[in-house]
């Protein structure tokens, strides 16, 4: 209920036109009062999601990918001289046209879901140069619960100008397996006509998942103006690693011209669920550095290359440019640019080959690139707003204001937008 109550004033907070100005004496006495004091922190992150495209895998690799997606999410940080709690709680509201495509009567323009989300971390520090962690999480919607642990542990070097972080997670999904109308147990994969969606059900049981993640990071502050990162994973998942609900079409030399994702599923080709490898390793190794170029100018780039046993190979460069305009606002544009060979295991609609042992036509496999870039807006207040310096009170402080917008462009006519705004405050 205490956090409740926290989140509510918190929101109260963003209504508020009331700006108390700060002198430098009233500094003075914020600095005496808070110099003692671990203020509790807490984050607001809110945003709007949309992508349309022509390549949805519910309908075989043509159709809408109309999906639009409004994220929510909490994160309260509580933190102290050797312990740091850090817990949040997130709410996605997902609309996605191709999805609802699993059955042929489409109930709606759109298919609704609900995604409930959060994890509690704890942090221990055991000395000046070493800590540790401990770290669940859940998620859950429509037809995936998900449950995650981890422990890691960071050591810095004796000058604090290096430092390495270990870490290991797991996660353990299980899928509950909708399953494609024409697929549901008793209807004939070829006859969609009179079908009577209340006489099957819509899931044929349960799967399951397992993912391990190991990650390995090594910090250095170079000189400085510079510090740099490399970041080294390795990822094994075992289990159904297929969307039970993702239709492949086969070349079996029946003509269909796939006007719509309609006609596709009516379609009198030979299709089948998307069928995969029970187990995937990934292996993506990061460097990321930071330049300090200016008061005004910080110069930030990272590069990924990624690997996986699919046959997937992917390349991606990022770079930001921070500019700031004072102590407490800043300009951040920044662009994205990622590139991938496809999957051994995907083909495009109605082009695989039924001696096929494994095949998909999820583009998400498929070889593309793709562009991310946008501008970001930051605003810090030096000494935060809201906060009476004369009280010995707990107050809320407001500290800072993101505000990021980008866009999103696929080879392959996916594009997306998006719009995200975060609002931070401590407690003290």
């Amino acid at each position: 209920m205490q956090l409740i109550k926290n989140i509510s004033i918190v929101l109260m907070l963003l209504s508020s036109n009331i700006l108390l100005a700060q002198t430098d004496t009233t500094r003075t006495k914020f600095q005496q009062l808070t110099d003692s004091i671990e203020p509790m922190e807490i984050d607001i992150i809110g945003g709007y999601y949309s992508q349309d495209g022509a390549n949805s895998a519910v309908t075989g690799g043509r159709g809408t990918e109309d999906l639009q997606v409004i994220p929510v999410t909490f994160i309260i940080n509580i933190p102290s001289k050797k312990n740091n709690y850090n817990f949040n709680i997130g709410v996605d509201n997902v609309t996605s046209a191709s999805t609802d495509n699993m059955d042929t009567d489409v109930s709606s323009a759109s298919k609704v879901d609900t995604r409930v989300h959060g994890d509690l971390s704890y942090t221990r520090k055991v000395s000046k140069r070493k800590s540790y962690h401990v770290i669940g999480g859940f998620s859950s919607e429509y037809d995936v619960k998900s449950f995650s642990a981890g422990a890691g542990f960071a050591v810095e070097s004796k000058n604090k100008n290096s430092s390495i972080d270990i870490n290991g997670k797991v996660y353990y999904d299980n899928w509950f397996l909708y399953y494609p109308a024409e697929f549901r147990q008793g209807v004939d994969s070829a006859v969609l006509e009179n079908f009577d969606h209340d006489t099957y059900k819509h899931s044929s049981g349960n799967d399951s998942r397992i993912s391990y993640n190991f990650s390995a990071s090594f910090a250095q502050i170079i000189t400085p103006k510079l510090q740099i990162a490399i970041t080294a994973d390795f990822v094994l998942q075992t289990g159904l690693l297929a969307t039970p609900f993702h239709r492949v079409y086969f070349n079996d030399g029946i003509n269909n011209d796939g006007n719509n994702e309609f006609e596709d599923i009516k379609s009198d080709k030979l299709r089948k669920r998307e069928f995969l490898p029970d187990s995937r390793m990934k292996i993506p190794v990061s460097f990321r550095f930071h330049y300090y170029i200016s008061s005004t100018f910080i110069f930030k780039g990272f590069y990924r290359y990624y690997y996986d046993d699919f046959g997937i190979r992917a390349n991606t460069f990022e770079l930001e440019l921070p500019v700031r305009f004072s102590k407490a606002f800043a300009l951040i544009p920044f662009y994205r640019y990622h590139t991938q060979t496809a999957s051994t295991y995907f083909a495009p609609f109605g082009e695989h080959l039924l001696t096929d042992t494994y095949f998909t036509s999820d583009y998400d496999l498929s070889a593309f690139n793709s562009t991310n870039y946008g501008l970001g807006i930051r605003f810090t207040p030096l000494f935060g707003i809201g906060r009476n310096a004369e009280s010995k009170k707990s107050d809320f402080i407001f500290k800072s204001l993101n505000l990021r917008y980008a866009l999103y462009d696929r080879s392959n006519s996916l594009n997306a937008y998006m719009i995200t705004l975060g609002l931070g405050f401590t407690v003290f």
